[in-house]
């Protein structure tokens, strides 16, 4: 019995990708290190204390690491700054009373008739003729 290795979905690899960039663009990151560092203080408090007072000390905010302010630090500050300044307005061109509405019509569509009544003595078959009679009355 030869044992391949199971072949990957390439939707569900497409998916996976598309999951992470959505995570990644609305900041994500900085709550996966946070939590990271939350698990890593965790273990190393809990070395020295007991469990509850581990828990404690690394969820009060009294005790923070390296990786914690680093993230408090990121995540305060704006990703990208704004394109339009906000003491500019946007000033339209014309208003609805200076310009005049537009009304498009829908195109015109014309009806023809099916293919197969067009085409119906292409397809059937016309009936034989008997032949002509002579002289009879």
């Amino acid at each position: 019995m030869i044992l391949r290795p199971p072949r990957r979905c390439p939707l569900c690899v497409l998916r996976l990708a598309m999951v992470l960039m959505a995570c990644v663009s609305i900041g994500l990151t900085w709550s996966v290190v946070q939590g990271f560092a939350w698990a890593r203080m965790l273990v190393s408090y809990a070395g020295e204390t007991s469990l509850l007072q581990a828990v404690e000390m690394t969820f009060n905010g009294e005790h923070p690491c390296e990786l914690c302010q680093l993230a408090r630090q990121a995540q305060s500050q704006p990703v990208l700054p704004s394109p339009v300044p906000e003491k500019e307005a946007v000033k339209f061109l014309a208003t609805t009373q200076e310009a005049a509405p537009r009304l498009f019509r829908p195109p015109v569509l014309q009806w023809r008739p099916p293919v197969f009544v067009t085409t119906f003595r292409v397809f059937g078959h016309e009936p034989e003729k008997p032949p002509p009679r002579r002289g009879e009355a």
